[in-house]
């Protein structure tokens, strides 16, 4: 398989993420999904070639990402709902909710927004005659 077109997902060490990368991501597996959903709707990886600067992988991808997000292309290619679940993962938009996975109120909040959602965005895809999954 073409390394180019194959999916490795975001930075995937922890020794690739700088001190800026960690600032800036409040919990790394749900940006980390929020990457994923991204590279799905464009169906290829993040380019990180449009991040000028000497940043490390990750911190670029994050920039990159950001980018992407604010361009609109995630809502042209899936719909606002789905650009919306993207957003949500890269930023972190849990309004007073900690980050640590293991707290009951982020579980609910994520399987809330980030499994039911995704679920009536399916729905509603396959409904306009955009296919089946």
């Amino acid at each position: 398989m073409d390394r180019n077109t194959s999916y490795h997902g975001p930075s995937e060490s922890d020794k690739t993420r700088s001190g800026i990368f960690r600032s800036l991501v409040e919990n790394y597996q749900i940006y980390a999904l929020g990457v994923m959903l991204l590279e799905i709707a464009i169906g290829k990886r993040i380019d990180t070639s449009v991040i000028p600067g000497d940043h490390d992988y990750a911190t670029q991808e994050f920039f990159a990402a950001l980018k992407l997000d604010k361009q609109g292309v995630v809502a042209q290619a899936l719909g606002c709902r789905y650009a919306g679940i993207v957003s949500r993962c890269l930023l972190f938009k849990f309004n007073g909710v900690e980050s640590d996975l293991r707290r009951e109120e982020l579980q609910r909040t994520f399987y809330e927004d980030f499994v039911c959602q995704p679920e009536d965005c399916v729905r509603e895809l396959t409904s306009q005659g955009m296919g089946s999954i």
